[in-house]
């Protein structure tokens, strides 16, 4: 079977949504043709790989499977018009590659990778006139998600919610990450699958015998209590949160906050952690794909904090990781919302904490900086094994495919 994936992302071992299309598409490679259609690496730090050119097209090629790279307008600072424009830098430059693949590759299904919302109608258009299937898979309601964090209801806003739902419609089939997403997907368009996003069981392993080494390379030392951000450092993540968290906590324990990533919110969060004084937060870059299951190991704590408009809009990809390796996760999510119910049904697994909730995340911290040892989160652990290995999710992605070509 021949397969078009289509999707602004596709970094198989970096963060974020294109983290998992890239192991999706080496996965389905083992038994289809896979073609993928994607922008130049640029997530998450919003600079374009200086290996790729700006505007320029390139081809890279794996067994099985080929990747398209297609000229994607950037810029570190994004508004919401300077986001449609980026997204829709893409829409246009991609499509020639995408008609390219219709005329002369011929796919049996194509699957659109959601975001991005100003690309995937002409591509599921597309697949209409050519009589192909396809499959929406929506990684991130990110249209929902930007005019929450805007708080923006205006006309044009609503226009392009009913114009994004129709376009769905027009999918043969749609699919999400969690039941809450999938909800509001069927409320838009229809009946849709879930496939949550998955985790490799074998890398994401628990590391904690390397502990010492680990926090050396860090500049840590092996009984400082450390809390763990790694990952997008945007506007989604609830970041603004930590300098007046740093700031208490170091009031009350020797905590040291670890910041690993990078993204358009980074400059101003470095700037407010500077204008308070606070030793205790440092930063890093991201860091290789093959280290981080000892990376992540090394932290007492890992922090997600999202915003309560977001919550039950995007899933936060570096959760997966974090359970698998057996860590422990502060979570700032509502208690009704799609993570908040999965800590109440398997306890222990996480930290549930609300949104905004510094007094809350404080008490933890200090709580936490008071035990003696760190130890895998069991409970964390067996979660992933019972509900993320990828190869499972992976696999009934690839029959649910073959089943639509039928």
């Amino acid at each position: 079977m021949k397969i078009m994936i289509y999707g602004i992302n596709f970094e198989p071992e970096l963060t974020g949504a294109g983290k998992f299309t890239g192991e999706l598409a080496r996965h389905l490679a083992r038994q289809h043709e896979v073609s993928v259609v994607c922008a130049p690496p640029y997530y998450p730090n919003w600079v374009i790989d200086p290996n790729y050119g700006r505007n320029r097209y390139s081809v890279e090629r794996e067994k099985n499977f080929i990747i398209h790279r297609c000229p994607i307008w950037v810029r570190r600072r994004m508004g919401f018009t300077a986001r449609i424009l980026h997204l829709l830098s893409f829409s246009i430059s991609s499509f020639p590659i995408v008609l390219y693949n219709f005329l002369f590759r011929r796919p049996n299904v194509v699957l659109a990778i959601v975001p991005t919302f100003v690309s995937f109608p002409g591509v599921v258009v597309l697949s209409r006139a050519f009589g192909i299937p396809s499959w929406l898979h929506i990684q991130d309601l990110e249209l929902d998600a930007m005019l929450g964090l805007q708080n923006n209801a205006s006309g044009w806003c609503k226009f392009a919610l009913w114009t994004e739902s129709n376009f769905m419609k027009l999918a043969s089939a749609r699919s999400s990450i969690s039941k809450a997403m999938c909800q509001k997907v069927e409320y838009k368009s229809g009946r849709c699958h879930l496939f949550p996003n998955g985790v490799d069981l074998k890398h994401f392993s628990p590391q904690f015998e390397d502990l010492e080494a680990t926090r050396k390379r860090f500049e840590l030392q092996a009984q400082d209590h450390v809390v763990l951000y790694s990952g997008n450092i945007g506007l989604k993540q609830g970041l603004d949160l930590l300098p007046a968290l740093a700031e208490k906590v170091a009031q009350k324990s020797h905590t040291i906050f670890v910041i690993i990533g990078d993204g358009i919110y980074l400059p101003e969060l470095k700037k407010e952690i500077e204008q308070r004084n606070l030793e205790n937060v440092v930063f890093f870059p991201l860091q290789p794909y093959a280290q981080l299951p000892a990376i992540l190991s090394m932290a007492n704590l890992h922090l997600i904090l999202q915003k309560v408009e977001v919550s039950d809009l995007v899933l936060p990809s570096k959760l997966t990781a974090i359970l698998s390796i057996g860590g422990t996760a502060l979570i700032t999510c509502p208690e009704e919302s799609e993570m908040g119910s999965m800590i109440s049904e398997n306890p222990g697994v996480a930290i549930r904490l609300n949104p905004g909730d510094v007094t809350g995340l404080e008490d933890a911290i200090v709580e936490d900086a008071h035990r003696k040892k760190l130890e895998m989160n069991a409970a964390a652990r067996a979660y992933a094994e019972q509900h993320l290995d990828c190869e499972v999710i992976h696999q009934s992605f690839s029959e649910a495919l073959q089943g639509l070509c039928r």
